[in-house]
């Protein structure tokens, strides 16, 4: 996998349609079969806060969406998340973190 990079490291999901989305992007390389690849935003504790739908994906330039919640639809409150990206490939899992900064 190559680096993981996200849109912008102040994100800011309040409704005034700028940076209300975090992009999140990620290169998948040397994938000779499609992978399971599962994206998430973690609280600095660790404990999962937001997953994408895990999905099957080739080699190539992908990108997930965050809006800013949780799994239960509420937004998260402003501080220091952890970007993860997950690849399982048949020689094991491949992560990549980056910290991600909500803010109001």
């Amino acid at each position: 996998m190559g680096d993981l990079e996200v849109g912008s490291r102040a994100f800011t999901p309040q409704g005034d349609s700028v940076n209300d989305q975090l992009f999140i992007q990620y290169t998948l390389f040397r994938v000779q079969q499609a992978s399971v690849v599962k994206v998430g935003i973690y609280a600095l504790n660790g404990r999962r806060v937001w997953q994408a739908q895990p999905e099957a994906q080739t080699a190539g330039h992908h990108t997930a969406r965050w809006d800013g919640r949780d799994g239960a639809g509420q937004l998260v409150g402003p501080g220091i998340y952890l970007a993860r990206v997950e690849v399982e490939t048949d020689k094991g899992s491949e992560i990549r973190l980056q910290p991600v900064a909500v803010a109001y």
